[in-house]
């Protein structure tokens, strides 16, 4: 990678000099680390909506550095909630998009690297889980992944209720 598209992704200084580089995608580290793994692994939100509006975001995202990370999984590790929670211009979160698309072993990563993480609705008021169960994913809904974090939600949140009544 060039010396020069590592420290603008690293320092988040001049967002401008990702325009200079053509090759963002096809630039790897030593650790094969893409431009989009150092943005995401330093919390440089900008540069990610950056990267991922210059070049197709569904490779880049998916991309593996030499210890099979993907950018989510960096910024996840490096506790940079900004960059995983993330949203479109509609609300939605990586999560929503992964439920939507059916990508179950995407749901299932992004649940188990954030356990703590609200995964709430949309603009259109639309949960991922809501999401899951009206397009009929039964899979999603039904097994360890999404059921499982709105039961644990909902167990936890009616826990909290009964503890309001009887104060």
């Amino acid at each position: 990678m060039d010396p020069k598209l590592y420290m603008a992704a690293a320092d988040g200084g001049n967002i401008h000099a990702l325009q200079v580089f053509d090759e963002i995608p096809n630039q790897l580290t030593p650790k094969k680390n893409t431009a989009l793994h150092i943005v995401a692994q330093f919390g440089q939100a900008e540069f990610v909506e950056k990267i991922l509006q210059l070049f197709s975001p569904s490779s880049l995202l998916q991309q593996r550095n030499a210890k099979s990370d993907t950018p989510v999984l960096l910024a996840a590790r490096e506790g940079h909630s900004t960059v995983v929670s993330m949203s479109n211009e509609e609300g939605d979160t990586a999560l929503h998009e992964a439920v939507r698309y059916h990508h179950s072993e995407v749901v299932k990563l992004l649940i188990e690297e954030d356990t703590e993480f609200s995964y709430g609705a949309n603009y259109e008021g639309n949960t991922p889980f809501y999401i899951a169960a009206d397009r009929g994913f039964r899979d999603l809904v039904q097994r360890s992944t999404l059921g499982s974090v709105v039961s644990m939600r909902l167990s936890s949140s009616l826990e909290i209720k009964k503890e309001v009544e009887v104060i």
